[in-house]
């Protein structure tokens, strides 16, 4: 599912159409990586629903359920700390799920990397990427 910039005869209407598809891409990692964590753990949705209450920042079961099976189109960067949190995990580690997907693409129009490699470059750990 990952898009790829083509380098030759590429248009800059063909490159626009693949941000959403990034986006979605990207999206659709921390969604799976809540689900995997929170499965580990043994909680329901409302299980990790209590504890990001807990935390003071609460995010509905149905928010997260739609989350996890991809009818929720976006996700506040507040809600990945808080549920990062709830999950016992960094928050980027959820983007970046390294030992669990193997190739991420870390801007739209960029070729994949290895997800370590883009775990490296958010950190500010390698800017040679």
């Amino acid at each position: 599912m990952t898009q790829r910039r083509s380098h030759h005869g590429s248009s800059k209407a063909d490159d626009e159409d693949d941000v959403p598809e990034w986006v979605d891409q990207v999206m659709a990692t921390v969604a799976a990586e809540v689900r995997r964590r929170r499965k580990e753990l043994g909680w329901s949705a409302q299980n990790l629903a209590d504890r990001c209450a807990e935390i003071g920042h609460p995010i509905p079961r149905n928010v997260i359920a739609n989350m996890e099976s991809g009818r929720r189109s976006n996700l506040p960067l507040v809600d990945v700390m808080v549920l990062a949190e709830a999950l016992g995990t960094p928050p980027i580690c959820l983007l970046y799920p390294v030992g669990y997907v193997d190739d991420v693409q870390r801007l739209p129009l960029q070729d994949s990397t290895s997800t370590l490699d883009a775990l490296r470059w958010f950190t500010g750990e390698e800017t040679d990427l």
